[in-house]
């Protein structure tokens, strides 16, 4: 070959050269950062505490190969990963609803009291080291309840689009994968379609996420028998708080108004926001 050939080999031997360091640069930085991945994951917790986990992509309609509890909650765990090489704070950890207000303004986020159960934390705010992660558990329908009201509010309906969202300190938001996303009914009480939300069921709901915030959370399971069995007898709410004052010594007078009136109103089939009194929802618009 020529000098003319020669120069041209080289110098395209030099720019290949030149692209990969280029490349590996980028690599490099993106490696040495931190590196938030976020995952959400639909759960039910039964009357004795034990969870069962579905998949990301949520329940759905599939069947479930086992027999479901009749008296259980239903949870999302938040399953946030530092998968980079160096330490990173997060904080408002919530649920993304969306954006009611269209593409021109932010998304729809909604956070509430965490539950403490299962190796989750209970802080919204927290730091992750390198290679760490922890996992935020959440009574999901007391959100979804939240966030339909709020699009009401704006004279909206329909389905709600549901990933889970954190804020990375100093960086932009950070959700679960937008085809992992869970698409919730405008009538679905449960994430399991294949299941009945019966009058039982929603008290018992409404009662687990009055007690898990309090002291008592130990005595729920009897509290819930005695509920139950006292309903069946007729007896009006200030009955059966007296009744668990008395012989439980536990006073949970609005507790079980709260479930009552849960009870009477899908009893009657009626609709309600009464399931977002179980526990406060911190509700903020973003990015």
């Amino acid at each position: 070959m020529d000098r003319a050939t020669w120069a041209i080999v080289l110098s395209t031997i030099s720019v290949a050269i030149s692209m990969v360091g280029i490349f590996w640069q980028l690599v490099s930085y993106r490696l040495s950062g931190s590196r938030i991945k976020v995952k959400m994951k639909p759960a039910m917790i039964d009357l004795n505490d034990h969870i069962v986990r579905g998949p990301e992509r949520g329940w759905g309609d599939v069947d479930i190969p086992f027999s479901s509890p009749r008296w259980k909650v239903d949870v999302v765990e938040l399953s946030i990963i530092n998968s980079g090489r160096t330490a990173v704070s997060i904080s408002e950890v919530s649920l993304d609803f969306g954006r009611p207000h269209g593409i021109k303004r932010g998304s729809h986020r909604i956070s509430g009291t965490p539950v403490e159960m299962f190796g989750a934390i209970k802080d919204e705010t927290f730091r992750l080291d390198a290679g760490e992660s922890q996992k935020v558990i959440f009574d999901f329908w007391p959100m979804a309840t939240a966030a339909r009201n709020y699009r009401k509010g704006l004279g909206k309906s329909g389905s709600l689009t549901v990933r889970a969202s954190v804020v990375m300190a100093g960086t932009r938001v950070r959700r679960s994968p937008w085809r992992k996303r869970w698409k919730i009914g405008s009538d679905q009480n449960t994430l399991r379609l294949s299941e009945n939300f019966d009058a039982e069921a929603a008290a018992y709901s409404v009662l687990w996420g009055r007690f898990r915030i309090s002291e008592n959370f130990y005595f729920l399971s009897e509290v819930w028998y005695v509920f139950r069995s006292q309903v069946a007898e007729g007896k009006t709410p200030h009955e059966i708080s007296d009744y668990l004052k008395e012989e439980l010594n536990i006073v949970c007078g609005l507790a079980v108004l709260d479930a009552y009136k849960a009870y009477k109103q899908r009893d009657s089939g009626l609709e309600d926001g009464a399931a977002a009194s179980r526990v406060g929802v911190d509700q903020q618009e973003g990015e």
